[in-house]
Formats: structure tokens, sequence, C-alpha cells
């Protein structure tokens, strides 16, 4: 397998991140049997307004795309992440980083 070159890499990784302008749905769990869910149009200093209380957007960019986050009553920051999002170009990134080498060493 051959080496998978860095700019390649470095554009996977951004383009599985929140940025201003994307758009992403927002679930917030009322109860076990209940559900929120809104979609927003991610801007800086903006914010989404769900029941335990606001998510400003400028918190959520930078962050894995299906990043769990907790709501914050008090304080700063207003939310929290939890679990990052799955990471798919994890493996396209370990083996750059490994010459383009599989496990055993082997191209």
């Amino acid at each position: 397998m051959a080496a998978v070159p860095e700019q390649k890499v470095k554009e996977a990784w951004e383009a599985d991140v929140m940025r201003e302008g994307d758009t992403v749905i927002l679930e917030h769990r009322l109860n076990p049997h209940q559900v929120e869910v809104k979609f927003a149009m991610l801007k800086k200093g903006s914010s989404a307004k769900v029941a335990r209380g606001n998510v400003p957007h400028e918190e959520l960019l930078g962050f894995p795309f299906g990043t769990k986050f907790t709501i914050n009553k008090h304080g700063k920051p207003a939310i929290s992440a939890v679990e990052e999002g799955v990471d798919r170009y994890q493996e396209l990134i370990e083996a750059s980083a490994m010459g383009g080498e599989d496990e055993e060493g082997g191209e």
C-alpha cells in the first residue's frame, strides 16, 4: 500500500469536523421516550434553543460530527463534549504515519 500524502490526510480530517456554515442535527433527549430534534446552520454568534438551555454554535465548531455533548446549566462553557464522534479517517492517518505499511509491516 502506498503512503497517503499528508495534504490528503489533512483535507480528510478537516472535512469531518463542524465548521461555520455547516448544517447539523441537534438531538436532545427529554426523557427515555421523547427526543427533541432541531436542525441548525452553524454561525458564530448564534445559538440554538433546546429544552435545557441555549447551545452556542461557536462551542460546536471544530468538533467531529457525531460528538455527544452535555448541556451545562450554569457557567461556561455552556456545553461539554462527553464522547467525540467516530473518526472515519483514523485508519488512513495511522497508515500514513506508518509510511503506508500494514500492521504486519508489509506493503
